[in-house]
């Protein structure tokens, strides 16, 4: 994502999914990470699982200083509820930060054209 923002305090960007990642009958499950807890790849996506998707944040420092998404292997599961994954606290032109998506399909997973909407809503803080 590119952000460019006058804003004296800078701004933060969150994410939420309105539907799951479905096929007519069946559903790739999200990981288990959520946005406060991202998980490793393998403890959130187990091998006994026949499919499995989430997200990275690529920014290291969030609001308050939270940085849960410093590990490369850290993963969340989107949701219906919009969830911080970058934050800058003052004026920016031009920030490139990198939204990572992983997804995991054996084939025990049902065939079919998985669809999802993800939405990313920008909030400059004044």
């Amino acid at each position: 994502l590119n952000v460019s923002t006058n804003a004296d305090n800078g701004y933060q960007v969150f994410i939420y999914q309105r539907q799951g990642l479905l096929s007519p009958g069946a559903e790739i499950e999200p990981v288990t990470g959520t946005n406060t807890t991202p998980a490793d790849w393998l403890t959130g996506c187990p091998v006994s699982t026949s499919g499995c998707y989430g997200y990275h944040s690529g920014d290291d420092v969030l609001f308050g200083g939270s940085n849960r998404f410093l590990a490369d292997d850290s993963f969340a599961k989107l949701d219906s509820t919009a969830r911080e994954i970058i934050h800058n606290s003052g004026p920016v032109t031009d920030e490139v930060t990198d939204v990572a998506y992983k997804i995991k399909v054996t084939d025990t997973q049902a065939n079919g054209e998985y669809q999802s909407q993800v939405v990313y809503i920008v909030v400059p803080q004044f």
